[in-house]
């Protein structure tokens, strides 16, 4: 989450190159400018003609081709430098996080705002959170108290053992099995691995239900509990009986070659039921009590075994761990907006820092280009009045005439020819006074802001400091 997004998206505007102190113009050849003109041939030619009169007021023709070629050159020279302050001037503009100073102020109090709404959306949802581990602890209080429990519930924690161990008691009973029944079977090693499942599964399936339901009952402070517990234990005892003395004369029923072996082992069942014939059909029984046996044990240890205690105290466990996950998501997602917050008031001073300067340096440039572009206009205009005396020098000595007056004028531009006075100075985005306050702004909002974060996190109840709220009621 970004607090200072909208700061941070002026802070990351186009990059610039270096500002230069570019100087665009061109010292002028003179000898060039004398060769192009024909200034001294001319200066020769019109002194012989006695050229210009005596008596003439203005500048001849070749007076006025040298200042016209050096007044072209003083408007490209202007043009040339507005080109170049346009830039900076762009450059200026461009600066937006430096023009818009005022709002960081606003910024950094929205953001500070924004982040402590953050934390009362975080408190309440521990809130919630809290109040179902208050309820769970009240449950967990009221259990224990109507069932005169002191002590904690013990639940396994690698249920998946006992788990393997059902499944694994069902697989040997079912392998052993099938070796017993497969005897004279007509689908041969599958046709007794099949009956082998079948009696494997509704004795291990029929001891998970004892040792899950039943067995639990006799730790149960109510009489009618345990009375109920001790019919269905009696009643699933006398199955497992049953049902494995079943399975062994139906072996033998099957070693015997009996047509319908079901129908043969149920009347050798009920009329003499300990007249096993084979030794192996006694080991089919045992190891179906056996199995009966563990595996009602196995199912009994997966819980507490009072009726109902590991239920309640997995369900307030699961709170408790929910609880204590919320905490960990609500400092985490706290952290990162702070995080995030930090790193973005320091990439907004830096830019801030960063766009100072390069105004500077633009208005330095700016006024540098301006000079130096009066410099050069003033460095034309003596070029061109040292053409103009080279002109009359040469034009006096070819003469016998006297000079006209005006070869004792020099030529000049007015002030507005030059380019100050139609580029005035440019005043700064900000004042490092400006920048200085906006830094202090941005400083003081992430203070507040960390303080913020710091309270929150003493704020929060941990797992622990919750139990020791509600555990005593």
């Amino acid at each position: 989450m970004s607090l200072l997004g909208s700061l941070l998206k002026r802070a990351t505007g186009p990059k610039f190159a270096p500002l230069g102190l570019a100087n665009p113009f061109v010292q002028l050849d003179l000898e060039e400018t004398v060769r192009s003109l024909r200034i001294d041939e001319m200066a020769v030619e019109n002194g012989k003609l006695e050229l210009p009169a005596t008596t003439t007021r203005s500048f001849d023709e070749t007076e006025n081709n040298i200042v016209s070629a050096v007044q072209n050159l003083v408007r490209q020279a202007r043009e040339e430098a507005r080109a170049e302050i346009r830039t900076f001037d762009d450059r200026l503009a461009q600066l937006e996080l430096l023009s818009q100073l005022s709002s960081i102020g606003t910024e950094a109090r929205t953001a500070e705002a924004e982040f402590k709404a953050s934390i009362v959306e975080s408190r309440n949802r521990l809130a919630l959170s809290a109040n179902k581990v208050a309820e769970s602890f009240q449950a967990l209080r009221q259990f224990k108290k109507l069932h005169r429990l002191e002590r904690p519930a013990n639940r396994p924690a690698a249920q998946i053992v006992l788990w393997g161990g059902l499944l694994l008691a069902l697989l040997i009973e079912a392998s052993l099995n099938t070796v017993f029944l497969r005897v004279n079977d007509d689908m041969g090693l599958l046709g007794g691995f099949l009956a082998a499942i079948v009696v494997a599964a509704v004795n291990i399936s029929l001891a998970y239900v004892a040792g899950r339901f039943f067995w639990p009952g006799w730790n149960h402070r109510s009489v009618g509990r345990r009375s109920l517990a001790m019919i269905t234990t009696a009643a699933w005892v006398a199955f497992v009986i049953v049902w494995n003395f079943f399975a062994a004369h139906f072996r033998d029923a099957k070693s015997k070659g009996a047509t319908s072996p079901e129908t043969t082992a149920l009347e050798s069942l009920l009329s003499s039921p300990f007249a096993l014939d084979s030794f192996f059909s006694w080991g089919l029984l045992i190891m179906g009590f056996v199995f009966a046996a563990l595996a009602a044990l196995a199912a009994y240890r997966l819980d507490d075994p009072y009726p109902g205690y590991g239920v309640i105290d997995k369900a307030h466990t699961e709170r408790c761990d929910d609880y204590a996950a919320d905490v960990t998501e609500c400092v985490d997602r706290l952290r990162e907006i702070f995080d995030t917050a930090s790193t973005e008031v320091k990439e907004v001073q830096r830019v801030l820092g960063q766009q100072f300067r390069e105004s500077l340096q633009a208005k330095n440039a700016r006024e540098t280009m301006v000079t130096n572009c009066d410099q050069h206009i003033e460095y034309l205009v003596q070029c061109a009045n040292s053409l103009l005396s080279r002109y009359r020098r040469g034009n006096l000595t070819a003469r016998s005439t006297p000079a006209p007056a005006t070869f004792d004028q020099k030529w000049s531009l007015a002030p507005q020819d030059y380019l100050r006075p139609s580029v005035p100075p440019i005043d700064l985005p900000a004042s490092q006074a400006d920048v200085a306050a906006a830094d202090k702004a941005l400083e003081d909002a992430i203070g507040r802001i960390s303080a913020a974060f710091e309270a929150a996190l003493h704020s929060f109840d941990t797992l622990e400091q919750l139990k020791a709220k509600f555990a005593d009621g």
